[in-house]
């Protein structure tokens, strides 16, 4: 299968996984013109491969655009975000290349596709994956992650889209996921990876909150959602999977990454509290299992913020980071969120999880960062810290 890059411009919605009727006041944080030069400079690729070889070796089962992942290797600077449109200015990838990140974990919106098109699909994943800044990405380290809605095919997507086998497709190409990879042969992409080895182990568990979710009714003007008891967001099959990744599970770090906000209750759009007895059956799990060092990640909401939570059995603070806004944030009042440390940035922005092994305990320092790698939000887990917890309501 070949991708070509086309001269075609296509246009796209600007929202990154809610829809809204609130005006939006994008940021169009530009690069500077050293920066613009330098890209710009760079040959950009006309094509690109996937390849589907042949072989003992599956690291060659994958598109050619990819880093082949080390599963051995210890990670300490770990990388994230979400929203990023293909069609606009992407002026983070120096910064984040800059940061030298040993993984880059996608969050969802990692392209804006909102299309049942294949042609389509291929000519957005292609014209991203072309984007000098992002190939510069490429080639400082592995990639993985998971979608949202935009990247799924449709805005507020839930189980009902129809073209969701085509787009998963896709997207696990884009990914560079193996011919062999167990994602390939079941229902969604929900998947996980460890690195390291020892008392250095990082799991990190992508959770697919797009293709089993159920749909959820919203008010009569259509400002809000409605939250519904009886609606799931992972599916039977996608928890059992859960459980057991949590279950067999001896990392020194457990990441927990899907696209959509986990702790946040009170605002109007896509979050899991529109699925209240799933986000409750989310933390028992997490508690039943009292996987070490757990950070959970999400995107989605067009700034970024981290929150932290009690959960019983969990012996430090479970905490969130939000990271979104790669090409785009939303200016709004200030949304009520008793979880979040600090305020929040609605400047563009990505995470970056910075694991500090020679420490004893082991500290994380747990970051949303901008521009020429500025810090806008931070905090540090001490994985040993121990107090009870209660349930997070």
């Amino acid at each position: 299968m070949r991708y070509f890059i086309t001269a075609i411009c296509f246009v796209f919605l600007l929202s990154c996984g809610s829809s809204t009727n609130e005006a939006e006041v994008e940021s169009e944080q530009g690069l500077t013109q050293t920066e613009r030069e330098a890209i710009h400079n760079q040959a950009q690729p006309e094509e690109y491969n996937v390849v589907h070889a042949q072989g003992d070796d599956e690291t060659k089962k994958v598109a050619d655009h990819c880093q082949a992942i080390d599963k051995e290797k210890v990670v300490s600077r770990i990388a994230f975000g979400s929203c990023n449109n293909q069609d606009k200015e992407q002026p983070l990838w120096p910064s984040i290349v800059g940061s030298e990140p040993d993984l880059w974990v996608w969050l969802g919106d990692n392209i804006y596709m909102d299309t049942e098109d294949p042609e389509l699909m291929k000519k957005k994943y292609a014209k991203q994956i072309a984007n000098p800044g992002y190939q510069r990405l490429l080639k400082t380290c592995p990639v993985i992650g998971t979608w949202d809605d935009h990247d799924f095919g449709v805005n507020d997507g839930t189980k009902e889209f129809p073209a969701k086998e085509l787009s998963k497709e896709h997207i696990l190409d884009f990914l560079c996921i193996p011919d062999s990879d167990p994602v390939r042969k079941r229902e969604g992409i929900y998947q996980s990876h460890t690195f390291g080895e020892g008392d250095k182990k990082v799991k990190i568990i992508l959770l697919d909150a797009r293709t089993f979710r159920d749909p959820v009714e919203k008010s009569s003007d259509k400002k809000s959602y409605i939250p519904n008891k009886e609606a799931d967001i992972l599916g039977e099959a996608q928890w059992t999977w859960f459980e057991n990744e949590l279950k067999d599970n001896d990392a020194a770090i457990t990441i927990i990454a899907n696209g959509t906000q986990i702790l946040s209750k009170l605002h109007p759009y896509e979050k899991w509290a529109n699925f209240p007895t799933a986000r409750k059956r989310l933390f028992k799990t997490i508690g039943t299992y009292c996987p070490k060092g757990a950070i959970m990640l999400s995107g989605d909401r067009h700034h970024g913020e981290i929150c932290k939570v009690k959960i019983p059995k969990i012996k430090h603070y479970l905490y969130e980071i939000t990271s979104s806004g790669l090409t785009h944030t939303r200016k709004y009042n200030m949304e009520p969120n008793k979880y979040r440390i600090s305020e929040k940035t609605v400047e563009l922005n990505f995470g970056m999880i910075e694991i500090d092994w020679e420490a004893s305990p082991v500290e994380v320092s747990l970051q949303i960062r901008g521009k020429e790698n500025v810090i806008h939000v931070q905090d540090k887990l001490v994985v040993t810290d121990i107090f009870p917890g209660t349930e997070g309501k």
